[in-house]
């Protein structure tokens, strides 16, 4: 099972800005100082794109609410993260976005085909997500409480795995359960099986006994 998460750049992407917001000033952070000029000299660019590289179109006003909605509803943490994306970088916001709607129809999928995966998947969703989260901010400074609260969630992602894992072979063993029960049926009636199957072949190609005038006379 694959599920589609945000990369782990685009993820330093959405924190470095809460990470100043919390107290690192630009000066005093030299990645954030370094993503300050390359915005700068982005916008210098004129926004033009490379040779050979495609920009995607935005997403519509409705779409975008519906990814937000669903975000709000199952993952409260990223949208201040994408508030600042949006306002700092509008292209990755457009392409975090993108990634949260493959996920959003990839689980409603899985909702209407089988409600107890869809628990268990978005399950594993929501904490791959906060992992990625996690490992950010330790990548730009970590703490001990931090390194134990990345633990907690990687041990839940673990055991939600294993619920997947289990699941998936309890669906397994159903279907050779019955495939098992199909066989022993087919192997008990095959003769009469064969038998039935013969005579209405047979059956049919007889051909018709219509009588006309002259078989009559």
């Amino acid at each position: 099972m694959r599920n589609c998460c945000l990369t782990l750049s685009l993820i330093l992407l959405i924190a470095a800005p809460v990470a100043a917001e919390d107290g690192a000033s630009v000066s005093a952070s030299p990645a954030r100082g370094r993503q300050v000029a390359q915005a700068k000299t982005e916008k210098g660019k004129g926004n033009k794109p490379e040779s050979g590289s495609t920009i995607s179109s935005p997403m519509s006003g409705d779409a975008e609410q519906e990814v937000l909605t669903f975000v709000r509803e199952h993952h409260p943490e990223l949208v201040k993260l994408l508030s600042q994306l949006s306002e700092s970088r509008p292209k990755e916001y457009q392409k975090a976005l993108r990634d949260l709607s493959r996920v959003r129809d990839r689980l409603g999928q899985v909702k209407r085909n089988h409600a107890e995966r869809y628990e268990l998947e978005l399950a594993v969703w929501k904490t791959e997500s906060r992992i990625q989260l996690l490992a950010a901010r330790m990548h730009m400074g970590g703490s001990d409480e931090l390194r134990d609260e990345l633990r907690t969630a990687l041990e839940e992602q673990a055991e939600l795995k294993l619920g997947l894992l289990r699941l998936e072979r309890s669906v397994a063993q159903d279907r050779l359960n019955k495939i098992d029960a199909q066989i022993k049926r087919l192997d008990q009636d095959r003769s009469h099986m064969i038998e039935r199957q013969l005579q209405a072949i047979t059956t049919m190609a007889q051909p018709s006994k219509i009588k006309t005038r002259n078989d009559k006379n």
